[in-house]
């Protein structure tokens, strides 16, 4: 079954005295073997010579009856024995004398999918060993006995049993299962409470497995804790290198996308063990949306692919990314991803009058959130040009009327105080309020708004040499590699703060040190102050507008904050997440992947939160209904670990530290083939049980011995010398 020397024992070593019978056949022949007087003929002189030839062929056919006859006995008692053979190292595993009760565990991960040939599995090969292993039952000290342990959660663990057919069976009955993202500790676990239950002295745990490491990652410490006399055995297929081309995550936006935009899709992936090239196809349901490539992958690196697709109507929108072509690996060619859209969110633009042409930055700002050219139903935002005097009151504006998400204010905007209360009342509730100086030349001030951020007036400045902006290190922003752009527009002018107020944060400065970028949070909102316009005499942000667009949008897109009816997450996380759809209290319906037509399944909420955790032992997307309506409510995906597809095997030292067991070893499976073979010749080669070699060479003795004492039934009828 493993590697090293092999060991033979013998379950009744006291019927090895047969094997004394096997000079039975000689004490016979030497007993029984005639003594003529000897009676010279003087007439048969001439006939010596042809009689000693008769007789010694006689004789060679005699002993060699007799030893096939001794070997016969001793094949015979040998059998009686009951050998069974097994590795030497399993000396010390299996300690003579001692009753064993052993675990035994068949890894059913993600990775144990990966295909060897065209037709065998790790799976289907390490359940050949596993079966090999527990044939070899009855050679172990007597009174031991062995349990199968199942991996999946909620699975019957196997009750320990002294007859190696049962456990046999219930390692056949095993299949490999959709992959999960704990493979192996709870199986461990498992095996530890049995062992701690068993009564014999030696205690053994023997896991069949590819060795991958990600099975080893949730081993909780105290799983194999208190387990007198416990050893671990791991049996891997022999060392070699295995290449996997797969797509370890693919992810939607994290927040609610407006329906007429491109959706950004990003997939990470990986390729193990060899430069790949592949293609990456998004489809919603039968529908193609994307097809990008060949993507090449050099070996032992991943590479992050940003993909773009249609825009998608207001709604839960759930795509699939697929890696083409096919590999060694099944689960990791497909990841699910769902997002949310939504109608286009309010911007408020407020100037000093309702006429855009009156100053260039108001103007660029205009085209940059509405581009003229696009139609109503292209544009990302609802842009709404605002007159200082007509900002509404929320608490007067019409119910139906959303509220805006982001309100860019021009310097030198006259508001009553009642129409200053208003605008920050919309801060309060969520949006974004940002400050821009207008393109003159006098003076710039917002003001009341203006006071939040400094108590002394703006002072323009016109700089000498140019200069940019530079992200602050603790600034949300500073993570964005899109707004690079931004940080590379030269700036001519700008505005100087004097004395900041407290509580305001600087996220962005120019190179001198001077604020660039002022922030003041207020509510579930926050206002921004922007010390450049993008004016060309004042900055290159027009000229190099798409660092400022991309900002812009981003501000729009935290307002919106996160989707209300979808999630994302990993296989077999627990987890309760509430949905904004639902109510406080009710039942939910429950549809898992591929079950549209199945039995209904109700989860029930309680303080908006499900009493038990959303199911996610499936891959793929799961419907959630509220139970008075037949409108889909929410979507949630789940997808497997990305450290599922990774290959590379846990060493000996790390299995120790995962188990905590001082007696690990780790053994390579050189006997590879599958399911156990059926035909003789097959079982004969395999050699695992001693048995069936020997049974098969007793026939071939018997059928010797027959055709031997035929042959001199036959000599011993015919005159001496006389032809055959």
């Amino acid at each position: 079954m493993v590697s090293g020397p092999a060991q033979i024992t013998f379950s009744q070593p006291a019927l090895l005295l047969g094997l004394a019978v096997v000079v039975l056949p000689v004490l016979i022949h030497l007993l029984l073997r005639p003594r003529p007087r000897p009676t010279r003929f003087p007439a048969l002189a001439l006939l010596q010579r042809v009689l000693l030839t008769g007789q010694r062929a006689n004789r060679l056919r005699d002993l060699a009856l007799m030893a096939v006859r001794a070997g016969l006995l001793g094949l015979v008692a040998l059998l009686l024995a009951a050998p069974t053979c097994r590795p030497a190292g399993d000396r010390q595993f299996f300690e003579p004398g001692r009753p064993t009760a052993c675990a035994v565990i068949l890894d059913d991960s993600a990775s144990m999918a990966y295909r060897r040939d065209d037709t065998l599995t790790d799976f289907e090969l390490c359940r050949a060993q596993a079966l090999d292993f527990v044939a070899q039952l009855p050679g172990w000290p007597a009174g031991s006995v062995v349990a199968v342990v199942g991996l999946r959660h909620g699975a019957t663990v196997g009750e320990f049993t002294a007859d190696a057919d049962t456990a046999a069976a219930g390692l056949r009955a095993a299949a490999v299962t959709p992959p999960h993202t704990r493979p192996l500790d709870l199986a461990l676990q498992q095996a530890g409470d049995l062992l701690r239950s068993a009564g014999q002295p030696n205690k053994r745990i023997v896991v069949f497995t590819d060795g991958a490491a990600h099975a080893w990652e949730n081993m909780a410490p105290a799983a194999l804790a208190g387990i007198e006399d416990l050893a671990v055995r791991i049996v891997t297929p022999p060392a070699s290198v295995r290449s996997n081309l797969g797509l370890l995550a693919a992810t939607g936006p994290a927040r609610l996308h407006v329906a007429t935009s491109p959706v950004p899709i990003r997939a990470t992936v990986a390729a193990e063990g060899l430069d790949g090239r592949c293609w990456l196809v998004v489809r919603q349901g039968e529908r193609t949306l994307v097809r990008d490539g060949p993507l090449d992958i050099p070996a032992g690196t991943t590479r992050e692919v940003a993909l773009h697709i249609p825009p998608l109507p207001p709604g839960v929108h759930t795509v699939t990314v697929e890696i083409e072509p096919d590999d060694r690996l099944d689960f990791d060619r497909r990841r699910h991803v769902v997002f949310q859209t939504a109608e286009p969110s309010v911007v408020w633009l407020l100037a000093p009058t309702a006429e855009v042409t009156d100053d260039l930055s108001t103007l660029i700002l205009h085209n940059l959130l509405a581009p003229a050219t696009l139609t109503a139903e292209q544009q990302r935002v609802r842009l709404e040009l605002v007159a200082g005097s007509a900002v509404p009151n929320p608490a007067a504006a019409d119910g139906h009327a959303p509220p805006p998400l982001l309100i860019v204010v021009m310097s030198n905007v006259d508001l009553e105080a009642r129409l200053l209360a208003a605008l920050w009342e919309h801060v309060e509730a969520g949006a974004t309020l940002v400050l821009v100086p207008r393109s003159t030349r006098g003076a710039h001030d917002w003001p009341e708004l203006r006071q939040r951020f400094a108590r002394q007036p703006p002072v323009l400045d016109e700089l000498p040499a140019v200069s940019v902006l530079q992200w602050e290190p603790t600034s949300p922003f500073n993570d964005d590699a899109d707004l690079a752009e931004l940080t590379r527009c030269a700036v001519r002018r700008r505005l100087l703060l004097p004395d900041l107020a407290e509580g305001v944060q600087v996220e962005a400065r120019y190179t001198d040190g001077e604020p660039a970028l002022l922030a003041q949070r207020s509510g579930r909102g926050r206002a921004l102050l922007l010390t450049t316009a993008p004016d060309p005499a004042w900055s290159d942000l027009g000229i190099r507008a798409a660092g400022l667009l991309i900002w812009l949008h981003r501000l729009v897109d935290e307002g919106r904050g996160p989707p209300t009816r979808t999630a994302a997450f990993t296989l077999g996380e627990t987890t309760r997440q509430r949905f904004a759809e639902f109510p406080a209290s009710g039942w939910v319906r429950v549809i898992a992947p591929g079950e549209t037509d199945a039995p209904p399944a109700w989860t029930r909420l309680a303080d908006a939160e499900p009493v038990n955790p959303w199911p996610t032992d499936e891959v793929g997307a799961y419907t959630l209904l509220i139970s008075d309506s037949e409108e889909r409510s929410a979507v949630y995906v789940a997808n497997p670990s990305p450290a599922e597809s990774r290959l590379a095997r846990a060493g000996a030292a790390e299995l120790r530290r995962a188990l905590g067991v001082a007696r690990v070893e780790v053994q390579a499976s050189e006997d590879w083939q599958g399911e156990r073979p059926t035909s003789l010749w097959r079982r004969l080669s395999a050699g695992s049980d001693p048995r069936v070699p020997l049974s098969a060479v007793l026939v071939l003795v018997c059928v010797l011995e027959l055709w031997l004492a035929r042959r001199r039934g036959r000599s011993a009828g015919r005159p001496a010398g006389s032809p055959e």
